[in-house]
């Protein structure tokens, strides 16, 4: 295998799992930089939104893109019903579980978080997410959506799911509820995943050079350099601006990941395979140390913040993921019954990938 090339015959596709963790490491990043300045840490402000600005043009797309590509091959292994009833376990369970754990904790410490909830608000959790497990939700109604078009469809099912996905991502629908417009805005970087599947042994031949790599490089950044020099809010710029952003900054990240080797790979693609419980956790923990660094310790610098909770917000779910999968704590990830110790991780064979696990 040539330098740059990705391996997709390994047990794992390696690549898939350091792009999730570079989309986990700015997603974390991300919600970190955004609380500290909605709590009021402003040193640096302009350069932490110019930053967030980069990152929410194609992180969550990213993840999108990510779950179309495992859909091919996991919704093979079983059939329909089989593979929706996986889905509510893999994705509504945890949604629901840690909305609801999330959403009393924001309850108790309204005084000191950013956005004060009330104990009404946590009865519309089901319909209504709060913080970031809108994208369980989005991403459970893709999943599902296209099962059936697959089952109803058979192989024109992607390229009709595609075409209908463009459309609504170019028209943009207003005034829609939050989660049907997200599984709508969504649509075409899932169907761009599950159309890249379908070519997965092209990418096992595929070189990325460092001419590539800048060219791509250059490309998002010229993307960004127009979109913020023409001052455009992100759902009101052009659709093939947003949609050039989304796929390159993708591209950007896929053919960074086929590049990676050695102890940086080894990281990123451990952050990668428990991107779930990073994901589910992060917010609560990181909401947490803000506090405690602000109002206890009077920590008021924003890169000691950065430099502080970074770690520790990418680390303790992994600490307390395991940890409960091995004292019967798994129920809070999965429902009881499943079989965690082998699913979640927990042997000494590489962990597999939450999307792979249904």
């Amino acid at each position: 295998m040539t330098p740059g090339s990705i391996n997709v015959n390994a047990r794992r596709l390696e690549w898939v799992d350091c792009a999730k963790g570079i989309g986990i490491l700015l997603v974390v990043y991300g919600h970190l930089g955004r609380g500290a300045l909605s709590a009021g840490l402003t040193a640096n402000a302009d350069a932490m939104l110019l930053i967030d600005s980069l990152i929410y043009s194609f992180h969550m797309p990213l993840f999108f893109f990510l779950a179309g590509f495992s859909f091919r091959k996991s919704s093979e292994k079983r059939d329909t019903w089989q593979f929706i009833s996986g889905k509510v376990g893999s994705l509504l369970y945890p949604y629901l579980v840690w909305s609801i754990l999330q959403g009393i904790v924001h309850v108790l410490l309204s005084r000191w978080t950013n956005y004060p909830r009330t104990f009404q608000e946590l009865v519309s959790i089901p319909w209504q997410p709060i913080g970031q497990f809108w994208f369980l939700l989005a991403l459970f109604w893709l999943f599902a959506l296209n099962t059936f078009l697959a089952v109803w469809l058979r192989r024109a099912a992607l390229w009709v799911s595609l075409a209908c996905a463009v459309v609504l991502y170019a028209l943009n629908p207003p005034s829609l509820p939050f989660i049907p417009s997200q599984v709508f805005a969504n649509l075409i970087f899932f169907n761009v995943g599950w159309l890249v599947s379908m070519h997965e042994e092209s990418i096992s031949r595929l070189h990325v050079g460092l001419r590539s790599l800048g060219l791509l490089a250059l490309v998002f950044i010229a993307g960004e350099f127009w979109f913020h020099h023409a001052g455009f809010r992100y759902n009101q710029a052009p659709f093939l601006l947003r949609l050039s952003l989304a796929l390159s900054g993708i591209a950007l990240v896929i053919c960074i990941s086929g590049k990676l080797r050695g102890m940086i790979l080894r990281i990123f693609a451990y952050l990668g395979r428990y991107s779930m419980p990073i994901y589910l956790m992060h917010i609560l923990i990181a909401a947490g140390l803000r506090i405690l660094l602000q109002h206890y310790l009077d920590i008021d610098n924003l890169m000691i913040h950065v430099i502080i909770i970074m770690p520790i917000t990418l680390l303790l779910p992994i600490m307390f993921y395991r940890f409960a999968c091995s004292r019967k704590g798994g129920w809070l990830f999965m429902p009881p019954g499943a079989s965690l110790k082998e699913k979640l991780g927990m042997t000494h064979k590489p962990a597999l990938s939450w999307e792979e696990k249904v």
